[in-house]
């Protein structure tokens, strides 16, 4: 695979929308120095205050020293400097789509296969061992050296031998040029996926979508979305990647200086991904992939696993000026569709707090085996302890009723076999899916989440809560009048 640059965290949170602004345009009817045009850009777009070190500097290099000291963030970028930026975030390379590996035997393997390419095409699967190339062996050969064979001449035609369960097959194929994956995936078992974003860069989102098409053809009945290490990148990818995962409508806020200045929109998916969500997160996730955290946290798409995130919740925009040179600066901060202010909060905490890394994998891992297991529908009869769950009775040590046209169940014991964990503390029982939350206020006799609020009875000093507050919070609820029962699926 071609390196790809890559940039720390302080660099990788873009807008482009003001490559070309007005101020561009402008610059393009008058004649402006670099510096000249600096200054004009600061005093239009910097999301801090700027001082007058900043606007009497007398050349870019002490504009670019004093603006560092009010906006840590900010650069000055040479042309080469720009250039590399601008590639690494729409880096290609030519080849077949695969990532290698060394397996236990020492052999080169393939890791993962990209969806729609060369080698998804020819069949070829994660664990295949790469036997030759061209008829050159790769035996004794390190992974650099066989991912440097499958890359070269688009025109030239490519002879790859694959070993696969003790057998060797030979496919004749064209190389391709493809945009450079930032976006890695495999299925951990038969049912669980795993992926991982390196960082965020123009192709993501189509990536992001491939990936789940191509992962689900595979029998993806669960994700594993790794968001550890990644410092983000371009924002618009990880709003498209939010709306990949099922997120439509309003994803992030932009704030200014000024204030409250618009916001990234996706359009509704017609296939949402319904699937239970695990995001993985550390110290060093950062920027637009703590925002992509914040927004499945918001919905309850997700549950989140690790540990707290970075804290940044500003972007910066690269603003082109006349010797081809750039600023790279601070224009504003992003706030997620539930209004976490990740700047001001100091990063996403997580639902479920994990601090070893190994850990962090095999808690996800568990969490997301628990979700598939959950049978997909609850079945209650009004008046009776016999119960179902997947088209298994079970038994119901106090059974549901009706009153005043809604039917109520006794909240720890249905809930419980819906998945739900209970704690009680000062009065109050809490309740906690992985994903959404519920407490029951035994003073007030109400039930919330979110901005939903119900009313539970008492009876007996059991707890039994309103089956239609189930709707609330994503299940659907079907009452059948004829036979006084009710169904409960998500």
């Amino acid at each position: 695979m071609k390196k790809i640059l890559r940039f720390p965290a302080w660099l990788m949170a873009l807008a482009f929308a003001l490559l070309f602004s007005p101020a561009a345009q402008a610059a393009d009817d008058v004649q402006f120095s670099d510096l000249g045009l600096a200054k004009m850009y600061v005093g239009l777009y910097s999301y801090y205050q700027i001082d007058e070190t900043v606007t009497e500097a007398e050349d870019m290099e002490s504009l670019a020293a004093a603006l560092a000291k009010i906006d840590p963030y900010s650069r000055y970028l040479t042309a080469e400097e720009f250039a590399a930026l601008n590639n690494s975030y729409d880096p290609v390379y030519n080849g077949i789509g695969v990532v290698l590996t060394a397996n236990e035997a020492g052999e080169i393997a393939i890791k993962v296969v990209f969806a729609d390419t060369v080698a998804a095409s020819a069949g070829f699967l994660p664990g295949d061992v790469i036997h030759s190339v061209n008829g050159v062996l790769t035996a004794g050969k390190s992974v650099a050296e066989v991912g440097a064979m499958l890359q070269g001449d688009l025109r030239e035609l490519l002879t790859v031998e694959i070993k696969r369960n003790g057998y060797i097959s030979k496919y004749e194929m064209a190389r391709r040029e493809m945009t450079a994956p930032s976006v890695y995936y495999w299925m951990i078992d038969q049912e669980v996926a795993y992926m991982q974003i390196e960082q965020f860069d123009l192709h993501t989102g189509e990536h992001i979508e491939a990936a789940i098409e191509y992962l689900s053809g595979l029998g993806m009945k669960s994700l594993l979305l790794d968001l550890r290490d990644c410092p983000g990148g371009v924002m618009q990818a990880a709003a498209q990647t939010a709306a990949s995962l099922g997120e439509g409508g309003p994803i992030y806020f932009n704030v200014g200086r000024d204030g409250y200045e618009g916001f990234f929109v996706s359009p509704v998916n017609e296939q949402p991904l319904t699937i239970p969500i695990a995001v993985l997160v550390n110290e060093q996730t950062a920027s637009a992939a703590e925002m992509l955290t914040a927004v499945l946290q918001d919905t309850a798409r997700a549950t989140v696993i690790g540990m707290p995130t970075y804290g940044k919740g500003v972007y910066q925009s690269v603003l082109r000026l006349p010797s081809g040179a750039a600023l790279y600066m601070t224009t504003g901060k992003y706030v997620s569709r539930g209004y976490q202010d990740i700047e001001q909060l100091g990063g996403i905490t997580p639902d479920v707090l994990v601090r070893e890394a190994g850990e962090q994998y095999q808690t996800a891992l568990e969490w997301l085996h628990t979700q598939q297991a959950l049978p997909e529908s609850f079945g209650f009869n009004i008046g009776s302890h016999q119960a179902q769950a997947g088209g298994e009775s079970f038994y119901l040590a106090h059974s549901p009723f009706l009153k005043d046209g809604a039917s109520y169940l006794p909240a720890g014991e249905a809930l419980r076999r819906m998945g739900w964990d209970f704690s009680f503390y000062q009065g109050n029982w809490y309740a906690f899916d992985g994903i959404r939350r519920m407490i029951i206020d035994l003073s007030e006799r109400e039930i919330l989440s979110g901005k939903y609020r119900g009313t539970v009875e008492v009876r007996d000093n059991t707890v039994y809560l309103p089956a239609g507050f189930l709707r609330n919070i994503g299940y659907t609820v079907e009452w059948d009048g004829a036979t006084r029962s009710m169904t409960i699926s998500k």
